[in-house]
């Protein structure tokens, strides 16, 4: 009787009325312990409500319907491929849509509305794999910030693929900590790529050439990701670096020199195929013919194994000292650096120049932290 009453009254009210009765009606819809009958006028009377003519009275309709449950399956229908004022509540919300009715939506809709998906809590890891897929970046770059989507591999794999050059979406999905670590290297790959673009770079202001500073970029971000790598990520980053061919000697060296150890043992693992614990167990006396003919079974030229086994052995002595990590790695590559003759370092080319750079480069990181440190004291 209240529901047919409400259809007399309706016809000749205002706007504003039929707004507040719209929510209203969705609360008692949602919340109130209807009959049977009361139930099927009060989904007729919704289903009414939105084909008012007034978009406000159907938004309103929407932001109650959004938050509650069990909502008729044609109501939702109506207001998602309404106007976004309208449909973006519901998208964002509503508990009752099925997940493969998002689907095929992101497949379709406008971007405002791929958004709202992108958005909803506890997205599903088969709604973010058809944004990954289709969503334009503003889509993408919500789907990154919303930390309680579920992604897989393959989906961040098609985000960093479209979206490399975006460093919005690039910063959001280095923030996340789900992202697999090979994607992380590719997406940090892209932002060192792009320095070629950098004027003091492509006009030769840094007085090196463009591809030296990316080579080197490139190899201190994978270093960086390195150090953070737990001992499964370390394998899919080796894993990775071998199959793209990043996993060069000066990469090998800087890994050596720096003491980022456990990127030197999953490297050199993946390379000699022989077992972890037999790496590690050989890596423990550098100097020995072991090591060496280990590293020579990893395809290392001799110029470059003799300075790896100097760097690990140097290494060895030095993790006795009570000393900061980088202190310790400028001992390192100090004492290398003082043995150019005895390794004939002068005739390794690339080598030397790699290993008076991490010198140089060493030497600022210990001052930066000893000025730390002294700004701390005072």
């Amino acid at each position: 009787m209240i529901i047919r009453q409400f259809f007399s009254w309706i016809k000749g009210a205002p706007e504003g009325s039929r707004k507040d009765a719209a929510g209203a009606l969705a609360r008692a819809y949602l919340y109130s312990d209807l009959g049977e009958e009361e139930l099927e006028e009060a989904e007729a009377a919704l289903t009414f409500l939105l084909d008012d003519s007034s978009t406000p009275v159907r938004a309103a309709l929407a932001e109650e319907l959004a938050q509650g449950q069990g909502v008729a399956r044609h109501l939702l229908s109506s207001m998602i491929t309404d106007v976004p004022q309208v449909a973006l509540p519901v998208l964002q919300h509503s508990k009752d849509i099925d997940e493969s009715d998002l689907i095929d939506l992101v497949a379709t809709c406008l971007p405002e509305k791929a958004m709202a998906v992108a958005w909803r809590c506890n997205l599903g890891a088969g709604v973010a794999a058809a944004l990954a897929e289709v969503g334009d970046a503003q889509a993408c770059l919500a789907l990154m910030e919303n930390k309680s989507a579920v992604l897989v591999a393959a989906s961040f794999e098609r985000l960093a693929e479209r979206f490399g050059t975006n460093d919005e979406v690039c910063a959001a999905m280095l923030a996340r900590t789900d992202v697999p670590v090979s994607v992380r290297h590719v997406v940090l790959r892209g932002y060192v790529e792009r320095l070629r673009l950098h004027p003091s770079v492509s006009t030769g202001d840094v007085g090196r050439c463009a591809d030296a500073l990316v080579v080197d970029a490139k190899d201190k971000a994978t270093i960086s990701l390195a150090w953070e790598a737990s001992e499964d990520d370390m394998q899919r980053l080796v894993e990775h670096l071998v199959i793209s061919g990043e996993m060069t000697t000066l990469l090998l060296l800087r890994a050596s020199v720096c003491g980022c150890h456990g990127l030197v043992e999953a490297a050199v693992q993946k390379l000699s195929h022989v077992a972890g614990k037999r790496v590690q167990q050989i890596l423990r006396r550098p100097g020995s013919l072991a090591a060496g003919a280990l590293m020579k079974k990893c395809g290392l030229p001799k110029r470059v194994i003799r300075l790896l086994q100097r760097a690990l052995e140097f290494w060895c002595e030095a993790e006795e000292l009570d000393l900061p990590h980088w202190e310790k790695a400028r001992l390192v590559v100090n004492e290398l650096v003082a043995l150019r003759v005895e390794l004939e370092i002068a005739e390794l080319g690339d080598l030397e120049d790699l290993l008076l750079r991490l010198s140089d480069d060493i030497s600022r990181s210990c001052a930066k932290l000893r000025v730390s440190k002294m700004l701390e004291a005072a």
